[in-house]
């Protein structure tokens, strides 16, 4: 079989990315495979970050500065007008690839060209780049009803990071969806981009998601309500796929309900931790639970069901809700270790 060289543009949008970007950039630079370029999304770093980069001697960077502050989805959505190889992938600023990650996508690209979406494996580590846990495994061969069922079951990870598409389908669908803080908007534009064909999946872990309390912005106690309207945003987006029986099975309709009741549990937790110490007040507890109606045919009060949201309930009526935001970060801190 002729193997046919493919030459890939790697996306990197990021702001005050110190102390990790220097990790990620030069896991890049150090691929084994050379037909790429970098292009860098700086947006109006403080931190050195810009500079570094301009600093490095390599004729495969390319840079480009936002000199006034976007939002995370202004930032992100910058990479639809830039041009692009025939191949192209997006990767997050405190993560890391391995050195042979191009190299195998090549391979692998040349194994099933009819696949719109390829990916590895990978695991992740923590800020000190020790690793936490493998990835969830994915079938060799993924379509859309495969990954909606592994999603709802919370058996699948989700980033920007490890995926490569053509460009030219990424432009074509508009790029990354926007929505707030983009959350979901990975699973989107993965799924968007499965509906031309399917995913072909490589058994190899061969990037590094770094997980630290800055990487989650889109979980912090005051992005709850981006939180929630974004998850609104996805659920409307599924409806697209239920009807579609080549994409949607049947028996993950009742999946569905479990997988937004639980989000909705930990965006309730996360406007209490926004509020604590006072309580959350009535109107934003309304606000939710008119919410998971909407998503979840007028179940709302069954938020309150689980164990966790009662454990949180009981903290918050006693002296202890002083310490909450403590606690929190000690949950994180132990979520997070090796």
């Amino acid at each position: 079989m002729k193997v046919f060289k493919n030459n890939f543009t790697i996306f990197l949008p990021v702001r005050n990315g110190m102390p990790f970007i220097k990790d990620a950039v030069n896991s890049i630079l150090n691929q084994s495979y050379k037909s790429f370029n970098l292009h860098v999304l700086d947006n109006n770093s403080s931190d050195g970050t810009y500079e570094w980069i301009k600093s490095i001697a390599d004729e495969r960077i390319i840079l480009q500065q936002s000199k006034i502050d976007l939002p995370i989805e202004e930032s992100w959505q910058r990479i639809l007008y830039c041009d692009k190889e025939e191949f192209m992938t997006m990767f997050a600023s405190d993560d890391i690839l391995h050195k042979d990650f191009l190299f195998e996508i090549n391979s692998l690209i040349n194994k099933d060209p009819q696949a719109t979406l390829y990916q590895t494996g990978g695991e992740f580590i923590n800020s000190k780049g020790k690793k936490i846990r493998d990835c969830y495994p994915v079938k060799d061969i993924e379509k859309i009803k495969d990954y909606l069922s592994d999603r709802y079951d919370f058996k699948k990870d989700v980033s920007g990071t490890g995926y490569v598409m053509r460009s030219n389908d990424y432009n074509s669908i508009g790029g990354i969806p926007i929505v707030e803080k983009l959350s979901f908007s990975d699973d989107m534009l993965w799924i968007k981009l499965m509906e031309k064909s399917h995913k072909r999946f490589l058994d190899k872990n061969l990037y590094k998601i770094r997980i630290h309390q800055k990487s989650e912005s889109s979980t912090l106690p005051r992005n709850w309500r981006p939180f929630l309207n974004a998850l609104i945003n996805f659920n409307d987006f599924l409806k697209i796929y239920e009807n579609d029986k080549n994409n949607y099975l049947d028996n993950i309709k009742t999946k569905k309900e479990d997988f937004l009741s639980k989000y909705i549990q930990n965006i309730y937790i996360l406007a209490i931790l926004h509020y604590a110490p006072k309580k959350i007040s009535e109107v934003n507890k309304l606000e939710i639970e008119n919410a998971f109606n909407r998503l979840v045919n007028n179940r709302a009060r069954s938020v309150y069901d689980s164990n966790k949201i009662k454990l949180v309930n009981l903290i918050m009526k006693t002296p202890m809700r002083y310490m909450i935001i403590y606690m929190w970060n000690i949950y994180l801190y132990f979520k997070n270790r090796d």
